[in-house]
């Protein structure tokens, strides 16, 4: 569903439908992320804690390098003067970039054009680092070297 939203709804418009798509595609992603490091890493209630594992998957910092082409950031919406930053040599910030878009969705008002923009490059980037990650959690050689 998220590749099809995403395939679907690259273009901004004023009506601003594009962007509550990609906006429930985001929250849709990681609502699977959450759920894919709850059970890989079984750490009680903490959420946020699991999420700080996947930083650590080789398979995470890897697709990061190949994915993203361009550094950035985001405001957080809670401490305005505060900012996070997209940076493929850092898994860990890199994370909470993505984290801090997706609870700005949850959390502030919106500037349509220029959230269209964080959103799509946002989405596109962490969905496809998402599906390697899962991937490999999945093939064979994961499950062998965690016996």
């Amino acid at each position: 569903m998220v590749a099809e939203t995403l395939e679907q709804n690259s273009e901004f418009d004023w009506d601003l439908k594009s962007l509550f798509q990609l906006q429930m595609a985001y929250l849709l992603l990681w609502s699977s992320i959450e759920r894919y490091v709850s059970l890989r890493y079984h750490l009680g209630n903490n959420v946020t804690g699991k999420i700080a594992n996947l930083a650590e998957e080789d398979e995470f910092s890897q697709s990061l390098k190949d994915v993203v082409t361009e550094s950035r950031y985001v405001f957080r919406a809670d401490r305005p003067t505060e900012k996070e930053t997209l940076d493929s040599s850092d898994p860990k910030k890199s994370l909470n970039y993505y984290y801090q878009v997706r609870s700005n969705l949850t959390h502030r008002g919106k500037s349509a054009h220029n959230d269209f923009k964080i959103i799509k490059s946002s989405l596109e980037e962490l969905f496809k680092i998402f599906v390697r990650v899962k991937d490999k959690a999945f093939s064979s050689d994961d499950l062998d070297k965690d016996k």
